[in-house]
Parts: C-alpha cells; structure tokens; sequence
C-alpha cells in the first residue's frame, strides 16, 4: 500500500484510527463537520504531534517533518490555503514545474483563464472556488505518491465537482469531505469516521448505511 495509519490518536479528538491507500486508489474520508477528519489529515502532513505509526510505502515517516514527508511524495491541500498577497499564481506554479503546456492543460481542464496566472493569491482578486483549483493543480504539478486533500470541493459549482471526481480517480488520493454527493461522484472505497474513528468502511455502498443511519 501507498499510505498506511496504525492507531493514529490525537488528543482527544482521533481515537485509535486505522486506515490504509492502496496504491492506485482513491478513498474517500466521509464525515459530518467535527469528526476529526482534518485533524487526521494534518497528522498525516506532519502539522501536529500524534500517536501511533504512519508508513508511506511501508517505511514509517513518523519522525518527518511537513517538508520532508512533501518530498518523500505527500502533498496535502488545506481546506482554507493562506492568502498570499506577495505571490501570483505563476510565480506559485513555476515554483513547482515551468512547464507551460502542462500547466496550460490543468487550466483549461478546470476552465481558468490564463489571466489567472497574473492574480495574486488573495480573496480580493481571486474567488474561493477558484483558489481550491489552483491547489489542486498545484499539487498535480508535484506528482505526488498520495494526494491528501481536505474539503476540497467546498466552493465549488456542480461541473467543477464531476472534473475534479474524474480526475481524482487517475490518482493514488484520501479524499476528505463531509459531503455525501461528492464522495459518491468520488470513491469506490470509503471510510466512515465519527466521533474521531472510523466506523465503517468498505465500497461505496457504505455511504447508503451512512446516510440511511444521519
């Protein structure tokens, strides 16, 4: 497997999660707002301490910090990205890749205009949907291992939705949302958590127990 999580515990807040990505998967976090599901994922990135294991392809990563687990091929998308008022989309992009026709392609998939690339990363000159596809795209760019990617279709219309879901799909990716539509469009496998742990998992029919039971 990509990603594997042993007994991952966070305070008082992640309970004793066990999770793992296989590669070539995309699995969905499914959860109502407070489950603990961001608060994982930024155990993963490294942001905050934790107990328990975590191994990217089976070698543990746990004494990593955020920067060395990016380059050992963790890319994580912050459901609210900082604003960067010094820093325009391309400046951001050409820190990853100066390839423009690859960089092209991603605009046109998420229907940006290249106008874009000279906005500044701020709310004033660039929307929220927006923001999200342009870290989306930017952690494409990385060509991660494994994508973690939090709340990422807030903001987002329906079409930009399908766009994202499909493409995800091409990815070794742990999706989070609290948004059952989305995770349908998203994962043939999914976890359930509540209350910090996981409560179900399996295919996505999981998501029709999990909806019958809210």
């Amino acid at each position: 497997m990509d990603l594997k999580l042993e007994n991952i515990k966070v305070k008082d807040i992640v309970k004793g999660v066990n999770l793992e990505v296989n590669k070539g998967e995309t699995k969905v976090l499914l959860g109502k707002n407070g489950a603990g599901k961001t608060t994982l994922a930024r155990a993963i990135a490294g942001l905050i301490d934790y107990e328990g294991n975590i191994y990217l392809e089976n070698k543990k990563i746990d004494k990593l910090k955020p920067y060395e687990r990016v380059k050992q091929g963790i890319t994580y998308v912050l459901q609210n990205p900082p604003e960067l008022p010094h820093l325009n989309v391309k400046r951001l992009f050409y820190a990853i890749t100066t390839n423009d026709n690859l960089i092209s392609n991603y605009l046109k998939m998420f229907h940006l205009p290249s106008t874009i690339l000279n906005k500044r990363l701020t709310s004033k000159e660039i929307s929220g949907g927006e923001r999200k596809k342009i870290e989306v795209i930017s952690a494409l760019l990385l060509k991660p291992k494994i994508m973690i990617l939090d709340e990422v279709d807030a903001g987002l219309d329906i079409k930009s939705k399908k766009i994202l879901a499909e493409l995800l799909k091409q990815h070794t990716a742990l999706v989070i949302t609290h948004d059952v539509d989305f995770a349908k469009m998203v994962g043939k496998k999914v976890a359930i958590m509540e209350n910090g742990k996981i409560i179900k998992e399996g295919k996505a029919e999981v998501i029709k127990d999990y909806v019958g039971e809210n």
